[in-house]
């Protein structure tokens, strides 16, 4: 299985959007397969499998030095939406969401 090729493998993803979608500060926490029936376009798919979501430590770095959490710039962060698509545990490359559903569906995703 995945799990046992790969022992380190978080059993989640969390972080933070890098240009949120909503005011209130929020922590995304999803299965790191990120199957998930709510993923259905690119766009979506890569906030949440690119650099675009940042990690709760890095966030917390960043409010504590400086107050805020700072911005890499719009143009990064659509770079991050728009690249090609990754699975972000192997790296495989994925052409479309039907791609993502059909690869988090293999039998190394079943644990």
């Amino acid at each position: 299985s995945l799990r046992a090729r790969t022992p380190g493998l978080p059993p989640f993803l969390c972080g933070f959007h890098a240009a949120p979608s909503l005011r209130q500060l929020h922590l995304h926490l999803l299965s790191s397969d990120l199957d998930s029936d709510a993923l259905k376009n690119k766009k979506h798919f890569n906030s949440f499998a690119t650099s675009f979501l940042l990690h709760p430590a890095s966030v917390a770095a960043q409010i504590e030095s400086s107050g805020k959490v700072l911005s890499r710039g719009h143009a990064a962060e659509e770079a991050a939406l728009k690249q090609d698509m990754r699975c972000p545990v192997t790296g495989a490359p994925l052409k479309n969401m039907p791609a993502v559903k059909a690869h988090v569906a293999r039998r190394e995703y079943a644990e």
